[in-house]
């Protein structure tokens, strides 16, 4: 056989989502049940000793009886996986991103028909590696070894090459559909089943584990471009040690000398998981760890959880089979052609040339009012208005503090001129309701799901989602971290809205550019059609369009910067004010600057001041190839003086998106949106029919492969003498004095003995939010399939009411107390009332 044909076996022979153990444990108890429920568990050897790691796989190959795999990070773990003899020896060897292999060992591993995947984090690290069968790509989110880019990013650019990939960091209920969308192979999960019944994590780890947020994480290695994100909060201390150890680094040592510091320091902390103070050890989390409690507290069990990952798979993808998620003139909130909007960018789209051209291609332009002055943004927005005439567009607003004077003037001008449309960016709720109640549809940026959830309750129905992908000023979270957790909150108020008759507008933005992109959009916005529509938020894809400099709204040497681009970089990240650019001589000099004050000890309030007065002017620069006059006038024409292109392009900060590595060519408005639109629903429908008819024959052979175990357990069970001992009572007996008890439709012994009486039936129809929405993943009605329900109707107890009170028990607390303690409680008060003690 073949090594390509090993692994397409593989592919059609196992559920595609691959699972792993928590690192540091030496029990693969989550690795055995993620195989046990039709995927691949995996192990790490990261991090570990020669000792552990030979442990580890020894017990993994006495309790994994199905199909396996490991990861390995160096020379020595690999040769003690080669070593591995008998019948269950890993099929898959993940070989980590900090180490290659040689020609002799690939060869080696192929001869065994062994499937080799290389964990990459870019594009250009995968063309590296080549030998391998298929591509483990971590996106930005993800815990431990982490690349720049993120998932969403990185699945683009690898379905665009047309390489065989799968993608950890970032993948929930909602992302999962959406990779597949483009052509994932699998989906690779870890802290998202780490509080599953199945997970070895004692119940102290899960509890820690359960309260963390998104944004309870670091990334270490920056100064070394070596990342790796660990669990993280203000306080701790382990992390703090840590980060300052690489400043002490950063100022004495050569980059080769921090590398090693930085993996010798890392090696050293062993334990990972099986860590005794787990709160402050460096675990690697990555930002997707609220989706654990989210996927346990719905589905339960590891088995469940990958069946409704694959149920909502397929019922996503049958839906865009029968209707395209994009339609003209499709929303009901929002009176444009396309679902797209061109999002403000500061000083480029202040141009109403630029405007009339988003809007003539069926787009939505916002013009970024930003720090204008008065007089400028109230010529803009007529200009505008004239140019456009009847067609729809609208302003974006900052709210910000430094930028009061400007967003208090800017409230007036447009309360009496009345665009169509505002968004207010960096604002808040109370902001963006004033802006509504002027009559103008109002977008807020939402860059929390909190403050997504808090925005919907107040009435807000336009919002805005920006992953960190974005250009400009950034957030912490990625597009589908953000994404995931938003819709989290969106199906809790899925009653509520349906009750109301209110359907969210929301922009996804951060990351959009191509046909990919925005296929994977549109299986998000399939999701919640009922109370949501979604719309595409585009600004740095406009950037590489020829209207953009046609229309004078950038000079051409900021298009052609961005052409040249194949990756951005983040300034201000040691000051928290973050932006996203091309690396240009300006950028490099500011992060030079910026590690430069880092080494020296300068406080963190210097530092920003230092920051903010070296950008100063440095966006317009790049976008206009202006300058600030200190003879000119404020909102006079002489404000500004023109700078050459050499200028421009030493001074000019240019602010960018991730997507700038996928862009390759200048492409038109209309071809942009048409891709957007239309070719995006190309790839939806062909990746869907394919990934539908692969999960078919793998529920085919899965099928089969359960009927002929069931066999031969059977006939082994013919065999065995069970030897039954006679029934033996000792002691003198058991009188009952008194009854209570809890019952379907009956809450206490005497209604029970009614219900009997006048024959009650309290059997009935199992209600859907019991099966998680989806019976399918629990209900089969054929018997013979095993971990399948073949009955849907059952009694069950819909009516408890528990007063925590009368059993002294604090209420707060009474809300994590399992039904079945409350109900034991009621009926032995009960007991004890009808036996009068």
């Amino acid at each position: 056989m073949t090594q390509k044909s090993v692994f397409s076996e593989l592919l059609t022979q196992r559920k595609p989502i691959l699972a792993y153990n928590p690192p540091g444990l030496m029990d693969p108890s989550l690795a055995v049940a993620v195989s046990d429920a039709g995927g691949i568990g995996l192990i790490d050897c990261e991090r570990l000793s020669v000792a552990k790691c030979q442990q580890l796989l020894n017990n993994s190959q006495q309790a994994i009886p199905s199909i396996w795999g490991v990861r390995v990070t160096n020379d020595e773990q690999l040769a003690l996986v080669l070593n591995l003899s008998g019948e269950s020896v890993p099929k898959i060897i993940i070989i980590a991103t900090n180490f290659t292999l040689t020609k002799e060992l690939v060869e080696e591993i192929i001869s065994r028909e062994i499937v080799l995947l290389a964990e990459v984090t870019s594009l250009k690290e995968a063309y590296s590696k080549r030998w391998a069968d298929s591509y483990l790509v971590k996106g930005y989110e993800a815990a431990g070894s982490i690349g720049e880019e993120t998932s969403y990013i990185l699945v683009q650019q690898f379905a665009n090459a047309g390489l065989s990939f799968m993608i950890q960091g970032g993948i929930g209920f909602y992302s999962a559909p959406a990779v597949f969308s483009i052509g994932a192979q699998a989906v690779v999960l870890d802290t998202q089943l780490y509080l599953t019944p199945e997970s070895p994590l004692s119940t102290e780890v899960k509890e820690f584990l359960s309260k963390l947020d998104a944004t309870d994480t670091e990334v270490l290695g920056n100064t070394i471009a070596k990342r790796y994100r660990v669990y993280a909060r203000l306080g701790t201390k382990i992390v703090r040690e840590f980060l300052e150890k690489e400043k002490q680094l950063l100022a004495n040592s050569s980059k080769e000398e921090r590398i090693f510091q930085f993996n010798q320091k890392l090696l050293a902390h062993e334990k990972m998981f099986a860590s005794k103070n787990i709160a402050n050890s460096l675990i690697p989390v990555g930002q997707d760890i609220p989706f654990a409690k989210i996927l346990t507290d719905n589905f339960s069990t590891v088995e469940r959880i990958i069946n409704a990952l694959l149920s909502q798979t397929k019922q996503q993808f049958t839906s865009v089979q029968k209707e395209s998620p994009f339609q003209e003139y499709g929303l009901e909130n929002l009176d444009i052609k396309y679902p797209i909007i061109q999002g403000p960018m500061a000083n480029v789209s202040e141009n109403p040339a630029f405007a009339e051209a988003i809007s003539s291609e069926g787009g939505l332009p916002f013009l970024a009012l930003g720090s204008l002055f008065p007089n400028q943004t109230r010529t803009l927005i007529e200009k505008t208005k004239k140019k456009l005439g009847s067609r729809p567009f609208g302003v974006g607003l900052i709210g910000l503090e430094a930028n009061s004077t400007a967003f208090a003037s800017h409230l007036k001008i447009i309360k009496k001129l009345q665009p169509p449309y505002a968004v207010v960016a960096a604002g808040t709720i109370v902001q963006a309701k004033e802006v509504k109640s002027y009559g103008i549809k109002t977008f807020l940026h939402t860059p929390s799901p909190l403050l997504f959830r808090e925005a919907i309750e107040s009435d807000l129905s336009h919002l805005v989602l920006e992953g960190m992908e974005c250009g400009g000023h950034i957030g912490v979270l990625t597009s589908f971290v953000l994404w995931e957790l938003a819709f989290h909150q969106l199906k809790q108020l899925q009653p509520e809205l349906n009750a109301a008759g209110r359907k969210i507008t929301v922009a996804f933005a951060g990351g959009i550019c191509d046909r990919f992109s925005a296929a994977m959009v549109g299986v998000f916005i399939n999701h919640l059609s009922d109370i949501m529509e979604g719309v595409m938020w585009i600004g740095s894809a406009y950037i590489l369009t020829k209207e953009i400099v046609d229309t004078e709204a950038i000079k051409s040497l900021y298009q052609q910067l961005a052409l040249n681009a194949d990756k951005t970089m983040v300034l201000g990240e040691t000051v928290n004010t973050r932006a996203r650019s091309i690396p240009t001589p300006f950028a490099k000099e500011i992060l030079k600057r910026e590690l430069d004050r880092l080494k020296k000890g300068m406080s963190l309030k210097e530092r920003k001041h230092k920051f903010e007065r070296d950008n100063l002017g440095a966006t317009r620069i790049a976008a206009l190839g202006e300058i600030w006059n200190p003879d000119g006038e404020d909102d006079k024409p002489n404000r500004f003086m023109p700078v050459d292109e050499e200028g421009q392009y030493q001074k000019g900060n240019y602010l960018i998106g991730q997507v700038v590595a996928n862009i390759r060519s200048i492409r038109t408005i209309h071809d942009l949106h048409k891709e957007l639109i239309y070719d995006s629903v190309k790839v939806l429908k062909n990746q869907s029919s394919s990934f539908l008819q692969r999960l078919d024959e793998i529920e085919q052979f899965l099928s089969s492969y359960q009927v002929q175990k069931s066999e031969k357990i059977s006939q082994e069970a013919q065999h065995v003498d069970f030897k039954i001992s006679p029934d033996e009572f000792v002691g003198e007996g058991v009188a009952i004095v008194g009854l209570g008890g809890v019952f379907p439709d009956a809450l206490d012994i005497p209604t029970f003995w009614q219900n009997i009486l006048d024959g009650v039936n309290s059997i009935r129809e199992v209600p859907a939010e019991r099966w998680a929405n989806d019976i399918n993943l629990f209900y089969h009605p054929d018997p013979s399939i095993l971990d399948k329900s073949y009955t849907k109707i059952a009694a069950t107890i819909t009516d408890l009411k528990f007063d925590p009170i009368e059993f002294k028990i604090p209420p707060k607390l009474a809300q994590s107390i399992d039904p079945v303690q409350k109900m034991a409680l009621m009926a032995a008060k009960e007991a004890l009332e009808d036996a009068n003690l």
